[in-house]
């Protein structure tokens, strides 16, 4: 996680989601958070969140997968 923080990302509400997942991060860099997990963790809306990851994925800070459940 500490890597995530020194990660420069412009966008600091990017960069607190980016930081979050990486806390969520297994050893593979996996994880799995629901949108609603990360509003609450992060204190940003449903909406904010998606818009956000949405940036994190075009700067190919993070790749979305479909969920396998």
């Amino acid at each position: 996680m500490s890597d995530a923080i020194r990660t420069e990302i412009d966008d600091p509400l990017a960069k607190w989601l980016f930081v979050t997942l990486c806390d969520y991060a297994n050893e593979q860099c996996v994880c799995w958070p629901s949108t609603s997990t990360l509003a609450k963790r992060t204190g940003m809306g449903r909406s904010t969140i998606a818009k956000k990851l949405n940036t994190l994925i075009a700067a190919g800070y993070v790749s979305r997968e479909t969920n396998p459940f």
